[in-house]
């Protein structure tokens, strides 16, 4: 019943994610906007990993993720033609949401409660990247962009 309950949980929050995006992006695969912007930069590419443990719970989880969004394979990545704004950052939400799902999984699965963090390196070593609001994604994705950083680590501690 617990699987079911963390699956239709799972379920939910994504499609609440992609609903979002499809409201506030015309496109959502890229965080391009209309054409002609005086934000227009180089495209710049973030490729964002959920980086995983290989717990059961939190495998299984990723495995749904992978079954529910379209070319999910424990990474995905926003492209940027324009500096980031409400308006294009849906991918970016939507990895956090996978790997908030990862985090409840391992939580549900060890009965301690899991920190989820983001870095620049898979091993946490890199720069700690904050996306804690609306707001901090859209700074961290400008200084990212402009210091050229192109990955983004999930990190998950008990």
């Amino acid at each position: 019943m617990q699987n079911k309950f963390s699956f239709f949980i799972l379920t939910l929050l994504i499609s609440v994610a992609a609903a979002s995006c499809a409201t506030t992006s015309a496109s959502s695969k890229t965080g391009s906007a209309a054409a002609g912007s005086k934000n227009t930069i180089p495209t710049a590419t973030i490729k964002m990993y959920d980086n995983c443990p290989q717990e059961t719970r939190a495998l299984k989880i990723e495995t749904a993720l992978m079954a529910t969004i379209e070319g999910y394979r424990g990474m995905t990545e926003a492209i940027f033609t324009q500096m980031p704004s409400k308006k294009n950052i849906c991918d970016v939400t939507e990895y956090i949401a996978a790997c908030t799902s990862i985090k409840k999984a391992l939580e549900d699965g060890k009965a301690v409660p899991c920190t989820l963090s983001f870095a620049t390196t898979a091993d946490g070593e890199g720069q700690v990247l904050d996306f804690s609001s609306e707001e901090k994604i859209i700074q961290t994705l400008s200084m990212m962009i402009t210091a050229g950083i192109q990955q983004v680590y999930a990190r998950y501690t008990f």
